[in-house]
């Protein structure tokens, strides 16, 4: 979970929203990243395309996808993580 604040940090964009922090994260048995954020502004803001980029390179994830849970602050966010 440091690791996607981490990388949530290092982000800069005037749209960014302000206090964004993962409150959750967990892997499912499909090898996919569940991240529940602070808010549903906050995953509005990850999920556009330049964001999503930013924060997957920052991440260190590999063919990746980041998609929003309908009505929940929550992203899954797979397939493979590359170590560092």
């Amino acid at each position: 979970m440091a690791k996607a604040n981490k990388a949530i940090s290092t982000i800069k964009d005037a749209e960014k929203p302000k206090d964004i922090k993962v409150q959750t994260l967990f892997k499912t048995h499909r090898e996919v990243l569940v991240l529940t954020l602070n808010s549903k502004e906050a995953v509005t803001w990850i999920t556009q395309a330049d964001i999503e980029m930013a924060f997957t390179m920052a991440f260190a994830v590999t063919r990746s996808n980041v998609a929003q849970r309908p009505g929940s602050p929550s992203i899954h966010l797979g397939t493979t993580v590359a170590s560092r």
